[in-house]
């Protein structure tokens, strides 16, 4: 049973990724409620979670009302749970962050619990296992960006946790990987902004010569160099605590 319904919560997650129709008709057949009860009656599965969270995400991408009912529903913190708990298995880290990713977004109250401490330190230790994974990597950058972008508290939780070395080793380990040098520059301008703090220690570990580096290897890629761009600024720039009471 348990394959059976790994398998159906990963075609649910495609088929929705690419159909609207199809998304709204499984949302109306009560879709999600069944996927995250089903997550927590098996959460000591590892592939039935990782596949539960791609379902998630066709069903939640692009669409802020199925995020919140996935919210409302206990999802996210059934996804933090998991990923808690199979700690070790890539996959359930790499969708896990994926669907983070893809929430985060949708909804203020969805990012707040995932800029908590508890939640970050979860997400930073999915890299720090899983630092030669360039997609678990990218996809918690993004996780990361979502949950401190113009948020003061998750900035200073990022700090807390020593997230920024966490972010500058996965970016050195990957200098080469197009779509984590992207992420991870926008993951530091994210940490960065608006707070002179967090400014400080970003540029002191490195921060603002990977993005240079990042800059000059990936010389063509225009959402590279427009992101890696607005970071550089940030980062060479004094941020003032007030500038960001004002976003």
């Amino acid at each position: 049973r348990v394959r059976l319904l790994s398998a159906a919560f990963r075609l649910v997650g495609i088929v929705a990724f690419v159909d609207a129709a199809s998304r709204e008709a499984i949302t109306d057949g009560d879709g999600i409620t069944l996927i995250v009860d089903l997550l927590g009656a098996y959460v000591e599965q590892g592939g039935l979670q990782a596949n539960g969270f791609v379902g998630l995400v066709g069903l939640s991408y692009d669409n802020p009302t199925n995020a919140i009912e996935v919210k409302e529903l206990g999802g996210v913190d059934a996804v933090l749970a998991a990923m808690k708990m199979h700690s070790d298995m890539l996959e359930v880290q790499e969708n896990g962050c994926r669907l983070l990713s893809v929430i985060a977004t949708k909804d203020p109250q969805i990012k707040q619990i995932i800029g908590s401490e508890k939640a970050l330190s979860i997400v930073l230790a999915a890299i720090s296992t899983h630092r030669p994974s360039p997609q678990l990597v990218a996809n918690a950058f993004n996780v990361i960006t979502a949950a401190v972008e113009r948020e003061h508290s998750a900035q200073l939780a990022i700090l807390k946790l020593h997230g920024v070395e966490e972010i500058v080793k996965a970016m050195g380990s990957h200098p080469f990987e197009e779509l984590v040098q992207q992420n991870g520059c926008c993951a530091l301008g994210a940490v960065a902004e608006g707070n002179e703090r967090s400014r400080e220690v970003v540029v002191g570990k490195g921060g603002l010569q990977l993005v240079q580096i990042a800059l000059k290897v990936f010389p063509e890629s225009e959402r590279l160099i427009n992101q890696g761009e607005w970071a550089k600024q940030i980062l060479e720039t004094p941020q003032e605590r007030g500038s960001w009471l004002f976003w």
